[in-house]
């Protein structure tokens, strides 16, 4: 039997409205229902950064290797609010990343700069959505800073870019 609430609250997630989206992926978050994981996946790939953002954030209630799979995907979103997200999800899991392209990102979602440029240019590709949020300094000008220590002809032409 299907839960109602369960299914107007994914019903809500097919609205044109961003801000009733991310609410119903909040809502999404508290139900302990499995079922709930379907559409949760299905919303790491909005178009709203809040309500991917959301998603990570509702699926760290969430166990199982499908939930983990998704969230090292999110590390690699273009935003940063989503990789920060990802990276809280993945550490609340218990998540050990076997990968180093997955440490960096989970670094990154931290926002431990210096240990992100210890990965050399490999990081790279992972400082980028932290470089281009303009709405929040300090990330931005942390992840120069770690641009800054990696150094390097690669590193250089990704500054002197932005």
């Amino acid at each position: 039997m299907v839960d109602p609430l369960l299914w107007w609250t994914v019903r809500r997630l097919r609205s044109r409205d961003r801000p009733t989206r991310a609410r119903a992926v909040e809502r999404l978050g508290r139900f302990s229902n499995p079922r709930a994981k379907r559409p949760l996946f299905t919303a790491l790939a909005d178009e709203f950064p809040l309500v991917r953002q959301a998603a990570a954030q509702a699926l760290g209630r969430f166990s199982g290797p499908d939930v983990i799979e998704a969230l090292r995907i999110a590390l690699r979103d273009d935003c940063f609010v989503v990789v920060q997200a990802a990276a809280c999800a993945l550490n609340q899991s218990g998540f050990e990343p076997a990968d180093p392209d997955d440490t960096a990102g989970i670094l990154v979602g931290q926002g431990k700069w210096d240990d992100v440029a210890s990965f050399g240019a490999s990081a790279i590709p992972r400082l980028l959505p932290a470089l281009r949020d303009k709405n929040a300094p300090d990330i931005c000008g942390g992840a120069a800073r770690a641009l800054r220590g990696i150094r390097g002809e690669r590193a250089v032409t990704y500054f002197v870019a932005m």
